[in-house]
């Protein structure tokens, strides 16, 4: 993974000789380690990210007419942090003006201008519009192609992208193909351990999971893992997050003394690491009360999913509707305390999700097993 060295001096020496903190050279620099900062997914890395940016701010806000390209650099890395501290929102707003100002200067870098582009629909994708993502990662293919070559590892990184959006619009097989046909590419050329080959592993893990490939997606899920807490260590957000996908793997495979113990081990972590409110914590904390269902201990798992803010975890998973599966264990937990009433509410609000073409194989069958126990249960 590329990442800059920390340290307190964050002035680039060679830059600053001429026109000292003011000089533009050294504050486009800073931006660009701004992004690299943010984007290691590594433990403090988002703090001192933000520290970086808002130097830079200031410095800028010295200068009477910064140059454009400059501004630009501010408003991709403002994106970044936008981005990794979980507003997509603001992101999609800053990596849009950073594409459009870079357009309007006819210098600026090609693979540059295309590479806020690919930010921009990375943060479609976190918005949950998979189509929006999808439609600009096709672009992006021919764009880089066009630019770098076909087989360009910039190509390679938007095809990792395109995975994705197939991904968050449960389009799981094309995701799992998209991924086959790539991964030996990555690691031939990153390695195994680089943090794109582990994206694009956690990918297929994740599609493979909704297909039902319960194995497969452990194995893959389990191989990050293990990279991550090698090179990252145990709270970074790679391991939290993979050990989190095998155990609910696990657990839904029916391994639920393994899939409970990883999953509370996760669970830990990313309390630790990330904070009880955090996008991480939640999601993880879905994924041990869905473990506690089902070895029947039913007031953690309630008080674990009560506790989960479901709009940042929304946010996080790029999926609108990801509460809906908070509500499937809430039903499933009230039919198994006895609340039948209270178990066709929940079912009555999550019936429109799981029912769609496009539902995930697992919690559509959830769904209409919980609802032939409902049929069945006394009135």
């Amino acid at each position: 993974m590329l990442t800059l060295a920390r340290n307190t001096n964050t002035r680039q020496p060679f830059f600053g000789r001429g026109d000292g903190e003011l000089s533009q050279d050294a504050i486009i620099v800073e931006l660009q380690r701004v992004t690299l900062e943010a984007r290691s997914y590594e433990k403090g890395s988002l703090p001192l990210a933000k520290s970086i940016l808002a130097d830079q701010q200031a410095l800028l806000a010295k200068i009477p007419r910064p140059r454009p390209e400059a501004t630009v650099w501010l408003t991709s890395a403002q994106g970044m942090v936008a981005l990794i501290d979980n507003n997509a929102k603001a992101a999609a707003e800053d990596f849009q003006l950073a594409v459009k100002e870079a357009d309007a200067l006819p210098v600026f870098d090609e693979a540059a201008r295309l590479t806020f582009k690919q930010r921009l629909g990375f943060a479609y994708i976190r918005l949950g519009d998979g189509a929006k993502a999808e439609q600009t990662f096709r672009e992006l293919i021919l764009e880089f192609a066009r630019v770098t070559g076909p087989e360009s590892p910039s190509v390679l990184r938007v095809r990792l992208n395109l995975a994705q959006a197939y991904m968050i619009q449960n389009k799981n097989a094309e995701a799992v193909k998209e991924a086959n046909a790539i991964y030996p590419a990555f690691v031939a050329a990153l390695g195994p351990d680089h943090e794109l080959t582990m994206q694009l592993l956690t990918t297929r893990a994740q599609s493979e999971g909704s297909l039902g490939m319960w194995n497969d997606a452990i194995r893959d899920d389990m191989s990050i893992y293990d990279l991550a807490v090698k090179k990252q260590g145990p709270l970074s957000f790679f391991a939290v997050a993979t050990l989190s996908d095998a155990s609910l793997a696990m657990c839904r495979s029916g391994r639920f003394p393994e899939g409970v113990a990883d999953a509370r081990k996760a669970f830990e972590a990313s309390n630790k690491a990330f904070g009880p409110r955090a996008g991480l914590t939640g999601g993880v904390a879905s994924t041990l009360a869905a473990c506690l269902i089902g070895i029947d201990q039913l007031d953690e798992a309630s008080k674990l999913l009560s506790q989960i803010d479901i709009p940042v975890v929304a946010q996080l998973a790029g999926d609108p509707d990801w509460g809906a599966g908070v509500k499937l264990l809430q039903a499933q937990i009230a039919y198994r305390h006895g609340d039948y009433k209270g178990a066709e509410s929940y079912v009555h609000d999550v019936t429109p999700v799981f029912t769609r073409p496009n539902a995930e194989q697992y919690q559509r069958q959830s769904l209409e097993s919980l609802v032939s126990q409902l049929d069945r249960a006394p009135k």
